[in-house]
C-alpha cells in the first residue's frame, strides 16, 4: 500500500465522531421505540403461530368421531326375545319383549332369586332354555308348598315343561334374618350341552341347610323328559347368619356352588365347593377351615379351563382389601397361581377371556388390567382415557382413572369391547364402548337415558340397554354395538324391570309369541326421531340447539354430549352415518368453543339467513371433508355450529344449515 493511499485512510477514520474517553464505560441508552417495536413482532408472530395450530386443531375436533363411523354399514339387522329381571325381591319375574317390535309379550313369575343386591349376581342362562323355580301353596294358612322349576324357551318366549322338585316350608326366621328372601329359596343351572339342570335350595331356619338335586333331561319339542337325577343331596352346611346359595356351571360334569353368608343383611363370608356330577366334593374354600378365597370369597368365576386352569376374580365391593385372580387346576381345583389386584384399581365389574387367553378385567375407575392365563401372570394395567387430538391434551384432563364406574357392562364375543353403563354424571356418558386392547373409549351417549342394564344380542350384533327416563318411565333401547346409533326402542314397560338377563334369536321371526302379544309399534320418522334424542340431552346443555328441517341421510342419527374445544359445559354432537361411503357430522356449543375463537378474523363468506354469515372451509374427503360453521342467536344465548362431511359439498351443506332452526 502507497503512503498516500493510507494517509488518505487515516484522514477518513479521524473524522468519525467519537465519543469523550469517560463515555466508553457508560451503559447505553436505550431506545424505547425500538425496544417495544421488537415486543411487538415478537408478539405478532406468536400469535399467528398459536392461532394457526389452535385453528388447525379445532378443525381436528369437530371431525374427531368421524373416522369411526365412516366404516358403518347400518345395524345388522335381527328379531331378538329380550329377557328382563323385574318384580319384588321375594316375588320376581322374567319379563318377554320383542325387539324391535318393542312390545312385552310375556311375564312369568317366581318365587326364587332372579338376582337381588343380595347376592351382586343375576340369573345365569345357558342355552335355549332357563328353568325358574316356582313355589305354590298347598292350602289356605299353610306353610307348606309344593315347588317346581318351570321350563321357558327362551327362542319362543314361553312355558313349556314343569320338573317337580317337592315340597317345602316357608321360613320366617330367615325371610326375617334376610328381608327379601322367598318363599322358595333356590337356584338353578344348567349344563354347557342343556341335558343337565342343577337345583339348589337352603332349608332349615337360617338356610344352612343346603340340598343339591340334579335332573338328567332328554329334551322334547314339547318340553322335557326326566331320564334320571339325584335329589336332596346335603352339602356340609352351617355357616354365619342367613344362608342364600348360588350355581356355577363348570362343565357338563363340574359344578360349582357358592354360599353367600349375610348378618344384618350385610355379606360377611362366601364358601365356595367344587362338585362332580354326583355332588363328590372335589375341592372346597371356606371360612370354617381356615382356606377361604380372598374377599371373603367374594368372588366370580370369569373364564374356564384356558390351558390348563380356571380363573376366579376375587374383589372387594367396599375396597377395604385388596382383590386377586386364583386359578384353579382344571381337574383338582386346587390354587396353582394368584395374581393380586390392589385395592386402589377399584371393584372388578367383570371379564373377559381372548383367543390368545387374555384374560381382560374392567374394574369401576375404570381401569383394564390384563393376565395372561396361559402364564398366570399380569401383563399390565392400564386407565380408561377418551380419544383425544393433541389441542385437547392442552386442556384440564377429563379422563377416567378418577370416578367409579357404572353398574353394569357386557363384552364383545371377542373380548375386544366393554360396553359399560352409568349414571349421566360420568365423564363418559350414560353408556359408553371400551376399546380393552387401547383403553380408550371410543363412543360414548348420553341419549338413551339413565342405562340401568345392557346386553349383546347371540352374536353380538346388536346391543340392548334397559334404560329409565326422567319421569321413572323404562324400555328397552336397541343400539348398533359399532357406534351406539339408536335404532330402536319398546313401548314403556310395567313392573319395573331391573336387569336384562338373557338375550335369545326369536325363533318366530318377530311374529307374536303368546297369545298376550301385542302388534309392532310403528316406529318414529328419522326427524322426530332426533328432535326426541336432542330432548332427552337438552337439560345437560347451556344452549338451545338446532335440528334440520330435512335429513341429509337415510339413517337415524347417533345423538351425544361431550365437552369440546375450549368449552366448560357440555356440547351437542350428533351424526348421520352413511352406509355408502361416509358420514354428516353436527357440532354445536356454547359461542366461543371452537373455531370461533381458533379463527377470530375469519371471512364470513355464506350467508345462511338474515343476520346469520358462515364460513365454508374445503377440506380434502380424506381429511374429514368440508366444514360449514357460523354462530346463531337461538332465543336463549349464542350458538357455535359446525357442519361436518366428507360426501358433502358446498352447496348440500349450505342447504343442510339454511334448514336448521331450534329444536321445537
Amino acid at each position: 500500500m502507497s503512503s498516500d493511499l493510507r494517509e488518505l485512510i487515516r484522514k477518513d477514520l479521524e473524522r468519525i465522531p467519537l465519543p469523550a474517553s469517560a463515555g466508553w464505560t457508560q451503559r447505553r441508552v436505550r431506545r424505547p421505540a425500538r425496544a417495544w417495536r421488537a415486543v411487538l413482532v415478537t408478539f405478532m408472530t406468536v400469535s399467528v403461530v398459536v392461532a394457526s395450530l389452535v385453528g388447525g386443531q379445532l378443525v381436528r375436533i369437530v371431525r374427531d368421531r368421524i373416522e369411526t363411523l365412516r366404516a358403518a354399514s347400518g345395524l345388522v339387522a335381527g328379531n331378538d326375545l329380550v329377557y328382563l329381571m323385574d318384580g319384588s325381591a321375594a316375588t320376581q319375574g322374567l319379563q318377554v319383549v320383542t325387539m324391535p317390535g318393542g312390545q312385552s309379550v310375556g311375564r312369568y313369575v317366581g318365587s326364587t332369586y332372579v338376582g337381588t343386591d343380595h347376592e351382586g349376581v343375576f340369573m345365569i342362562t345357558t342355552g335355549d332354555y332357563a328353568y325358574l323355580p316356582v313355589a305354590r301353596g298347598t292350602g289356605v294358612g299353610s306353610d307348606e308348598y309344593e315347588a317346581y322349576l318351570q321350563q321357558i324357551d327362551l327362542r319362543r318366549g314361553i312355558p313349556l315343561a314343569r320338573l317337580a322338585a317337592g315340597t317345602g316350608t316357608i321360613q320366617p326366621a330367615l325371610q326375617a334374618e334376610l328381608p327379601g328372601t322367598p318363599t322358595f329359596p333356590a337356584a338353578t343351572a344348567t349344563s354347557p350341552d342343556g341335558r343337565t339342570v342343577w337345583l339348589v335350595r337352603d332349608t332349615g331356619p337360617r338356610g344352612q341347610g343346603t340340598l343339591l338335586a340334579r335332573f338328567d333331561i332328554e329334551l322334547l319339542p314339547e318340553g322335557v323328559r326326566i331320564v334320571s337325577g339325584r335329589s336332596n343331596v346335603p352339602l356340609d352346611g352351617g355357616g354365619q347368619g342367613a344362608v342364600r346359595s348360588r350355581l356355577v356351571p363348570l362343565s357338563n360334569d363340574r359344578l360349582a356352588v357358592a354360599r353367600d353368608q349375610y348378618i344384618g343383611g350385610a355379606h360377611v363370608a362366601t364358601d365356595w365347593y367344587f362338585v362332580d356330577r354326583d355332588f363328590n366334593v372335589i375341592a372346597k374354600y371356606t371360612s370354617q377351615d381356615g382356606r377361604a378365597l380372598p374377599d371373603s370369597g367374594r368372588c366370580e368365576i370369569a373364564a374356564g379351563d384356558v390351558g390348563a386352569a380356571w380363573a376366579v376374580v376375587c374383589s372387594d365391593r367396599s375396597g377395604s382389601a385388596d382383590g386377586a385372580v386364583i386359578f384353579h387346576d382344571h381337574q383338582s381345583f386346587a390354587v396353582t397361581a394368584t395374581v393380586g389386584l390392589p385395592r386402589e384399581q377399584g371393584f372388578v365389574l367383570g371379564s373377559a377371556v381372548s383367543s390368545d387367553g387374555t384374560l381382560t378385567i374392567l374394574t369401576e375407575r375404570p381401569l383394564v388390567a390384563r393376565v395372561n392365563m396361559r402364564d398366570q401372570t399380569l401383563i399390565d394395567v392400564r386407565p380408561v382415557v377418551q380419544t383425544r387430538s393433541w389441542f385437547e391434551h392442552l386442556l384440564p384432563d377429563q379422563a377416567a382413572a378418577k370416578e367409579l364406574g357404572g353398574p353394569s357392562v357386557a363384552f364383545s364375543p371377542d373380548g375386544r369391547y366393554a360396553y359399560l353403563a352409568a349414571s349421566a354424571s360420568r365423564w363418559w356418558g350414560t353408556l359408553a364402548i371400551i376399546d380393552l386392547a387401547k383403553a380408550t373409549v371410543v363412543a360414548n351417549t348420553t341419549a338413551v337415558g339413565t342405562v340401568i342394564g345392557v346386553e349383546l344380542s347371540a352374536g353380538g350384533e346388536r346391543l340392548y340397554a334397559l334404560a329409565m327416563d326422567d319421569q321413572g318411565r323404562r324400555q328397552v333401547v336397541l343400539l348398533d354395538p359399532r357406534n351406539l346409533a339408536i335404532a330402536g326402542r319398546s313401548t314403556a314397560l310395567d313392573f319395573s324391570p331391573q336387569r336384562i338377563v338373557a338375550v335369545r334369536p326369536n325363533a318366530a321371526s318377530g311374529a307374536a309369541t303368546s297369545p298376550t302379544a301385542h302388534p309392532t309399534a310403528p316406529a318414529l320418522p328419522l326427524r322426530e326421531q332426533l328432535v326426541a334424542e336432542v330432548r332427552a340431552v337438552q337439560r345437560q346443555l347451556a344452549f338451545r340447539p338446532l335440528v334440520p328441517e330435512a335429513m341429509p341421510m337415510k339413517s337415524a342419527a347417533v345423538v351425544s354430549t361431550r365437552i369440546c374445544g375450549l368449552a366448560t359445559t357440555p356440547c351437542l354432537e350428533y351424526t348421520f352415518p352413511d352406509p355408502a361411503d361416509g358420514s354428516v357430522l353436527v357440532l354445536q356449543g356454547t359461542a366461543g368453543c371452537c373455531l370461533d375463537v381458533g379463527r377470530p378474523n375469519a371471512v364470513m363468506d355464506v350467508n345462511l339467513r338474515p343476520g346469520v354469515e358462515a364460513q365454508f372451509v374445503p377440506v380434502e374427503p380424506q381429511f374429514g371433508g368440508s366444514i360449514l360453521w357460523w354462530v346463531e342467536d337461538t332465543g336463549a344465548g349464542r350458538v357455535y355450529v359446525a357442519l361436518s362431511s366428507p360426501v358433502y359439498g358446498r352447496d348440500e351443506l349450505i342447504a343442510l344449515a339454511r334448514s336448521m332452526a331450534p329444536v321445537p
